[in-house]
């Protein structure tokens, strides 16, 4: 009985970190142009950190 509560929390748990990462993607995308422009500027990648 306790079992698919287990998976359905877990379940839960991989949704929503897939839906932080998706968020985080769509930041870093932005960010990674700009990096893109910064790198042919000369500058390192310390907007990673």
């Amino acid at each position: 009985m306790e079992q698919w509560k287990e998976e359905f929390i877990d379940f839960i748990l991989w949704v929503r970190r897939v839906e932080t990462v998706k968020v985080r993607n769509t930041g870093n995308r932005k960010k990674l142009l700009k990096d893109k422009k910064d790198w042919k500027g000369g500058k390192n990648n310390e907007s990673y950190r």
